[in-house]
């Protein structure tokens, strides 16, 4: 291998994808560069669905994961469900962000809605933890995500169900994993929070 070889590209994101690959084997799972992502425009649906860089969540993969496993859920019944995981969060401390999602992906989101004249409360499951071959598992590279304080690239982000619950930052075998986290996953949450509202970090 050639000085020109030894790169994190070819020594670890390939290796990851490739463990990635061999570990959802059976699964519902896809990989993809969007290094080149192109954006939704009124003439062309984008790459991913996003209209802008600030979007984390994958709306379309997510919409049709909630079908999938609410068989009876109606059309209003998925908007207020996109609308409450779609809230901002901005306002609470990152860790408290994250805690709020964390039950809502865990115990399913409880919304109002209305049958025969009567309102009621119902839950809404958006991941199936029983089942997990139910779930949609789409891992992602060089994914570009804009927040208040800047624009940053993730090296990986695994989505389940179009959230971004895993975030990775892949170093060269000889840097220290502290060194990836201090330079990058530490500014990551610093200019792009919203990406870490769904995830455990």
């Amino acid at each position: 291998m050639s000085s020109r070889d030894y790169n994190e590209d070819t020594l670890v994101k390939l290796s990851a994808i490739k463990i990635f690959k061999e570990m959802f084997g059976g699964y519902n799972f896809s990989y993809l560069d969007v290094m080149e992502e192109v954006f939704n425009t009124s003439e062309q649906e984008g790459t991913l669905g996003r209209e802008t860089k600030a979007e984390v969540l994958l709306i379309k993969k997510l919409k049709s994961a909630i079908v999938n496993l609410n068989s009876d859920i109606t059309e209003e019944e998925l908007d207020l469900v996109i609308q409450e995981l779609l809230k901002d969060r901005s306002r609470l401390s990152p860790i408290n962000a994250n805690k709020e999602v964390y039950k809502q992906l865990k115990n399913g989101i409880k919304i109002k809605t209305k049958k025969d004249g009567a309102y009621f409360y119902k839950t809404i499951r958006v991941i199936d933890f029983n089942d997990p071959k139910n779930n949609e598992y789409f891992l992602a590279s060089e994914f570009w995500v804009t927040g208040d304080y800047g624009a940053k690239r993730a090296d990986l982000i695994l989505f389940i169900n179009g959230m971004p619950l895993v975030v990775m930052e892949l170093k060269r075998p000889r840097v220290p994993v502290r060194e990836a986290f201090d330079k990058n996953i530490g500014d990551y949450l610093d200019t792009i929070p919203n990406l870490f509202w769904y995830n455990a970090f």
